[in-house]
């Protein structure tokens, strides 16, 4: 599940995004982020 994530946010334009912890942080072109738990 992780990987997949990690390859749908590769594809999230505008989008620094960090993966830590088991933890998905997506950036936005908006500035916003969306937090996803890998549990």
């Amino acid at each position: 599940m992780a990987t997949l994530l990690y390859i749908i946010t590769e594809g999230v334009q505008g989008g620094p995004f960090d993966l830590s912890d088991g933890t998905h942080m997506i950036g936005s072109a908006e500035g916003s982020a969306v937090h996803l738990s890998d549990t």
